[in-house]
């Protein structure tokens, strides 16, 4: 058998590209952790305004702020299809 027989081509070819661009592609997101008063680590995403969780340590907070993303992107429409999200610059630090 030929390699060209196993190589898609024409209509079977357009099918697998757009399978392909329906796949979840990893996106960035950033986090801002803070300590609560109680010892808790409290992480909100700049790019997705209210999304927020908390937990009792840093492995447990990166975990449970992946499910709160998802959560997030599932039940906000346009934020599932949205191509310009805010763009998170940094931290800065200003001296009053």
């Amino acid at each position: 058998m030929s390699v060209d027989r196993l190589r898609p081509s024409g209509r079977a070819l357009n099918t697998c590209l757009a399978r392909w661009r329906h796949v979840k592609q990893p996106r960035t997101f950033h986090l801002v952790v803070e300590r609560d008063e109680d010892g808790f680590y409290v992480a909100s995403v700049p790019e997705l305004p209210g999304c927020h969780t908390q937990a009792p340590d840093l492995e447990t907070l990166e975990d449970r702020a992946r499910e709160a993303i998802e959560l997030y992107l599932d039940s906000v429409p346009a934020a599932r299809g949205r191509t310009r999200v805010p763009r998170f610059v940094g931290v800065h630090t200003v001296e009053v």
